[in-house]
């Protein structure tokens, strides 16, 4: 959820603070000098929500036990189904202009995951030492992820 604010918070400052060429639209303007700073947004506070729901789920099953918590996983997982698929359906909209496919960022949530990580990928190839730093942090987790996760299924196996 940081990310988002982040993101919006700059790129509304760059929109007040700076003077851009004229565009046929809100949906052209974003795409044209901020398509980073949208997508990065929307990924990060949907992502966000879907991990606010992850920690929200483990809590019943931590305070009150396996049938508590399944009543919660499914819940949680019907308001994350219902969640993604209104997000999927105005994803797919794209910008307002269904004859123009080539004014959508993507066709879903996964498209629009995938079209962020290109554009971060992007700004890494620009050589600019901080976002290469936060995708070296990245990736670098995934040791100690795996070997967490390694762990868990072995303590599991013992018991």
């Amino acid at each position: 959820q940081v990310v988002a604010i982040v993101y919006s918070t700059v790129a509304v400052n760059k929109i007040a603070e700076l003077t851009y060429a004229p565009t046929e639209g809100v949906a052209q303007f974003m795409e044209k000098y901020h398509e980073l700073s949208w997508i990065g947004t929307n990924v990060h506070f949907l992502l966000g929500l879907m991990g606010f729901a992850c920690l929200a789920l483990v809590k019943p099953y931590y305070l009150y036990g396996k049938n508590v918590g399944d009543v919660t996983a499914c819940w949680i997982g019907a308001a994350m189904a219902l969640c993604i698929s209104i997000v999927n359906r105005g994803i797919s909209q794209g910008h307002g202009q269904m004859a123009d496919a080539s004014m959508k960022f993507a066709n879903n949530l996964g498209g629009l995951v995938v079209s962020y990580v290109k554009l971060l990928l992007k700004e890494c190839l620009t050589l600019n030492v901080l976002p290469l730093i936060s995708l070296g942090l990245v990736l670098t987790s995934i040791i100690p992820f795996t070997r967490a996760w390694r762990s868990t299924r072995e303590i599991d196996k013992r018991d």
